[in-house]
């Protein structure tokens, strides 16, 4: 797993800035594929499997659902399978 030293890049030079860590919290390089069984679908039809994608993640302690940009997701072909709620301390909104 990567480590990363926390900086920024202003006007295209690299800037060390340690309180990104207190403002965005840990961020982990993350790849996101499709589910085992849906590849395995796929690959017994000799269907296209999509790449998988790269990005990043955050860790929120307090979460108790993990959820993941509907772009990407739809990108890799994967279908919602419901709605649920997702609650801050700010707001309350419908997520797929």
């Amino acid at each position: 797993m990567p480590i990363y030293n926390y900086h920024t890049i202003r006007n295209g030079n690299i800037v060390k800035d340690q309180s990104i860590l207190f403002r965005a919290g840990p961020i982990l390089e993350v790849e996101i594929s499709i589910p085992n069984l849906l590849a395995n679908f796929y690959q017994l039809r000799k269907l296209y499997i999509p790449s998988s994608k790269t990005g990043y993640a955050i860790i929120d302690t307090g979460c108790m659902i993990t959820s993941v940009d509907d772009a990407t997701i739809r990108s890799l072909g994967v279908k919602p399978v419901g709605v649920g709620t997702s609650n801050t301390a700010s707001v309350s909104r419908s997520i797929v």
